[in-house]
């Protein structure tokens, strides 16, 4: 009968809920919906009453939590910390109608605030002067009649009443630039001894559920001036086991040992404390920078109850969310310093089953105030307005799209007219490929190593593609089938440059290109009205031949890598797009640089480029020294890999400036109508021979070289999914070019057009895929043929690999022709090290027959 009725609601949901504003939100409430029958039937403390009930509601384990802050206060419009005593007559009843109405579960308040002072009566911590009301005890009494859970709260690296009783365990004001919202406390036994009292008492007298714990860090040595007061030399000895060296003498990875050890010996201690006082209690850390080398891969992450990420965004959640415990439950924060749009970051934290958080100061936290703002329409609002009005809508499990009438229900109402006639408009158009990155090296692959936010808020937000691969292993050749929509054997570009590899590497090659022959996707997007800009690296001449009507190739050979990454190939970007929408014409941006590419950095440095930050290479420097960097890819001992910081350090940077990117269309507008495509041009991984590559990698045939995940982000028309088909590099542009309604060429694409599969309309269910690849050298242009080293087929998980008597054998120093053909289990056998060719003929004999009747070879043979 519960899940009947449950199934109800979702199906009204469905009929209620059609919306096209912001994102996916249709998918967003269903997934909710879906999350709380699912929690519900396994929660022991499921209502045998209606459903609609606050007390059902509240039996979901979903985290619909909000806190009115007693932290913070404004003063001339600027948030500053809260007077001694401010909100000290704030009435708990008053507030929690405001979190009833919300649509709240979990009720975030005070333990002892960050001016520290408790906001509970008879404590070890003294009260907050004038306090009018048992703040907290009644608070818990309120929700738990209502079946919520209320936290507490305490702050842990700052307590100005603290520093006062043992400034000799403190830094000063003029140590560290100010006390007000700043780290000063040191982690002495005696401040963790009047911690664990603290919290005990708290835990123990005013029944909490739990308490979220904040500013857990140790300082930035920059804000001490390079200074350590004697406390803390102290506390170094103590953990460290050996004296202090010295301000001048101690090295960053002996700070970064200390803080470490410090942060968790206090982590230990305030998690003895509250579970000792009740071992129900749930301990909730907040981190604004999660991904900070004091935390990565802390036993903090795999110990904490909850953990939230302060900062807002869902990239930093990805990157942790594989280092906390098994029984660890993630929250992300919706708060307006930090920037991000809740009506998008809302529906992608429903989607991967995070909590939701948010927090304001008290001011106009009031029923009616609250009444008044969700009566308005979630677009017409900004700022902590619009975040409160989206948590109250996922709260109360209806979608962006509906308001609260005057009799309390919530109906929903038109989108502006202006918002539907943005939706009609032909898409701008982003492709955006990375050169040389393999297939795992990205967070939504499951990378311990290199950290893509970025990357995987567009694959949160769009349809992401995991089995996505390029028809031929080399650069060049992959780029020109993104252009064209053809096979290397179509083309007729089958490596990376037209030169004889024998000659010197930076040689500059010959014009030669076949571009002319083919009615390329700038060409095609023109003809539409479209705008075309070319960045990065190309190989095809002048970028108008093409079709581009702006870029940074104008002659010769090729534009290797014009203007590199960076901030002045970002700029260069942002201002093409700002003289499209200026011009008010679509526009098609081709952004290619050569990144994470191992020999960029020697490149930029030979030049008086810009290279890759120090931030980033210190942050690999830590990750890869503390052994995350176990069974590397299975292909290379990593042991032996000098470059691993710095070819991951550039796959973070490459990254951030995608996001970059991607912000800027943000910021204009553009976001919602503007179809992003990545894909990396082919694999790579580095042989123990520094700036070279594995056999099974770059250049070969095999999934190192050739796998490639895609993503298609266009928020005004995909909903969020992931799709296990197989697809291809050639079907990027038959798709784009269906998206702006454009013609295809007159010769048939070869690709397949991906709009009714992205739409969620048909699947690719019995698909086939197939590539090729060649020797280094390239032969004639119009013979691609002369060259083939090898063919293959991909079907469902099974991949057939053949070989063939082309001229030469050149795949990264080695010869990757075999005598007999291959076949692999992809989903058994990833790396593809064991054949089965010989042991399952009823798979190989048709995939066989797929790859030769893929198209007929006139001259080569198989080699058996």
């Amino acid at each position: 009968m519960r899940i009947s009725c449950e199934m109800d609601r979702i199906k009204k949901f469905r009929n209620t809920f059609e919306m096209k504003y912001p994102k996916t939100l249709l998918l967003s409430c269903i997934t909710l919906a879906l999350t709380s029958l699912a929690a519900s039937a396994t929660s022991d403390r499921v209502a045998e009453s209606d459903p609609e009930s606050p007390q059902a509601a509240s039996s979901s384990e979903d985290i619909k939590a909000y806190c009115i802050d007693f932290n913070w206060e404004k003063f001339y419009g600027k948030p500053k910390l809260a007077r001694l005593g401010a909100f000290a007559q704030s009435d708990p009843a008053d507030h929690f109608a405001w979190y009833k109405m919300m649509g709240v579960n979990i009720i975030q308040t005070f333990c002892v605030s960050t001016n520290g002072y408790a906001w509970y009566k008879n404590g070890v911590v003294p009260e907050q002067p004038g306090l009018k009301h048992d703040y907290l005890p009644e608070m818990v009494k309120l929700g738990h009649a209502e079946g919520m859970k209320v936290f507490g709260y305490f702050t842990i690296g700052s307590n100005p009443r603290w520093a006062k009783l043992r400034p000799d365990l403190n830094y000063t004001a003029d140590d560290i630039g100010g006390l007000e919202g700043g780290y000063h406390v040191v982690y002495t036994d005696e401040y963790l001894e009047f911690l664990s009292t603290s919290i005990s008492d708290a835990v123990s007298k005013t029944g909490i559920d739990g308490f979220m714990i904040d500013w857990l860090w140790q300082p930035s040595r920059t804000a001490t001036h390079g200074r350590w007061i004697d406390a803390e030399k102290k506390l170094y000895e103590q953990l460290m086991g050996k004296p202090y060296p010295g301000d001048d003498k101690l090295s960053r990875r002996e700070e970064l040992a200390y803080s470490r050890k410090a942060l968790e010996r206090a982590w230990s201690a305030i998690r003895k404390a509250a579970k000792g006082a009740n071992p129900k209690c749930l301990v909730w850390l907040t981190v604004n920078k999660m991904d900070h080398p004091h935390m990565l891969g802390s036993k903090i992450y795999q110990e904490v109850d909850w953990l939230m990420n302060e900062a807002g965004d869902m990239e930093r959640i990805h990157h942790v969310k594989d280092m906390v415990g098994d029984h660890s439950r993630l929250i992300t924060c919706m708060a307006a310093w930090t920037g991000v749009n809740a009506t998008e970051v809302v529906p992608q934290a429903l989607k991967a089953g995070v909590g939701l958080y948010g927090f304001n100061d008290p001011a106009k936290k009031n029923v009616k105030d609250l009444k008044d703002l969700l009566a308005k329409p979630v677009w017409s609002l900004k700022g902590d307005d619009r975040n409160i009005a989206t948590l109250a809508r996922a709260y109360n499990n209806v979608g962006l799209d509906q308001v609260r009438n005057a009799k309390g229900d919530w109906v929903q109402v038109a989108k502006p007219r202006q918002k539907e006639d943005q939706a009609q408009t032909k898409p701008n158009v982003v492709v955006i490929t990375a050169d040389d990155l393999i297939w795992t090296d990205y967070t939504m692959t499951g990378s311990k190593h290199a950290n893509t936010p970025h990357l995987q808020k567009l694959a949160d937000g769009g349809v992401f593609f995991p089995r996505g691969y390029v028809p031929t292993p080399w650069s060049r050749s992959s780029l020109m089938t993104l252009l064209t929509g053809r096979y290397a054997h179509e083309h007729g570009i089958t490596v990376d440059e037209q030169v004889n590899w024998s000659g010197s590497y930076m040689a500059k090659p010959a014009p030669v290109t076949t571009i002319k022959k083919h009615e390329p996707l700038p060409k095609l997007l023109g003809k539409e009205g479209y705008l075309s800009y070319q960045s990065g690296r190309w190989f095809e001449g002048a970028s108008k031949v093409a079709g581009f009507t702006h870029g940074t190739a104008t002659s010769g050979g090729h534009a290797y890598d014009r203007p590199g990454i960076g901030m002045d190939a970002i700029k260069a970007c942002t201002d093409f797009i700002d003289t499209a929408q200026s011009e008010g014409k679509p526009f098609f941006l081709w952004y290619a640089p050569a990144l994470p590419a191992f020999n960029y950095n020697i490149r930029a440095q030979k030049n008086g480029g810009k290279v890759m930050p120090e931030r980033l290479m210190l942050n690999q420097r830590f990750i890869l020294g503390n052994g995350m960097n176990d069974g590397y890819l299975q292909f290379q001992n990593p042991i032996a890999r000098r470059d691993l910081t710095e070819y991951y350090t550039l796959v973070e940077w490459f990254d951030e400036h995608c996001g970059q990117l991607v912000t800027h269309l943000e910021k204009q507008g553009l976001r919602d109508n503007t179809l992003i495509v990545v894909q990396s041009a082919n694999g790579w991984v580095s042989s123990r021979r520094r700036g070279s590559y594995a056999a099974r990698t770059k250049g070969s045939p095999y999934d190192g070289g050739v796998r490639s995940p895609v993503i298609y982000s266009w928020p005004a028309k995909l909903k969020p999914a992931e799709n296990h088909g197989l697809v291809s590099s050639v079907d990027v542009v038959p798709t784009v070019l269906a998206a702006a309604g454009a013609k295809p060429p007159k010769k048939a694409l070869s690709g397949t057009n991906l709009m009714p599969v992205l739409a969620g309309e048909s699947t690719l269910e019995g698909r086939a895929i197939f590539g090729e690849s060649y020797d280094r050298k390239q032969g004639n242009i119009k013979n691609p043929e002369a060259t083939l080293l090898k063919r293959w087929v991909i079907q469902g998980s099974y991949k057939l690999v053949l070989s063939y008597d082309g001229e030469g054998s050149y795949s990264g120093g080695k010869d990757q022709r075999t005598s007999s053909p291959e076949l692999f289990d992809l989903v058994k056998d990833p790396y593809e090290t064991t054949n089965l060719y010989g042991k399952l003929p009823e798979v190989a004999n048709p995939l066989k027959e797929k790859l030769k009747g893929w198209y007929p070879l006139k001259e080569r043979t198989i080699l058996e």
